[in-house]
């Protein structure tokens, strides 16, 4: 019986634990992809840790019925530098990683730098406007 009580304890435990730590963190974004890149880590790995972070954000949102691209698209690697370069801007690190790839497609297709900064700052608004962002 004690036995049976510790262990139902103990998943209670992990269970509020979990909930609270997923209540804390909403979504991968510039903080995280720049921790990446500021760790010790050799530039292939980086580099792979990065195309797994794109390629989870494009199967949840495959998942959740809004792709960010095609669900053809393969090539994810190229995504990296465009990202790289948006999540430079201090400012852009608010912004998810799902938006940041569309923003590196926006850019990857040829639409105007000016297009591409008017949809990071909706966003950015629209974040702030859920309390999401400071």
């Amino acid at each position: 019986m004690k036995k049976r009580v510790a262990i139902i304890l103990s998943l209670l435990t992990v269970m509020i634990c979990a909930t609270y730590a997923m209540a804390q963190y909403r979504f991968y974004g510039g903080e995280d992809w720049s921790f990446i890149e500021s760790s010790t880590h050799p530039d292939q790995i980086k580099a792979k840790i990065k195309l797994l972070m794109i390629e989870a954000s494009q199967q949840s949102a495959i998942f959740s019925g809004n792709p960010i691209l095609s669900p053809d698209e393969k090539n994810f690697g190229r995504y990296i530098a465009g990202i790289d370069n948006f999540y430079s801007d201090d400012k852009n690190k608010v912004i998810p990683l799902y938006f940041a790839i569309k923003v590196a497609e926006m850019q990857l297709n040829g639409l105007p730098q000016e297009q591409v900064a008017v949809y990071a700052q909706a966003v950015v608004k629209k974040l702030k406007d859920m309390g999401l962002a400071h």
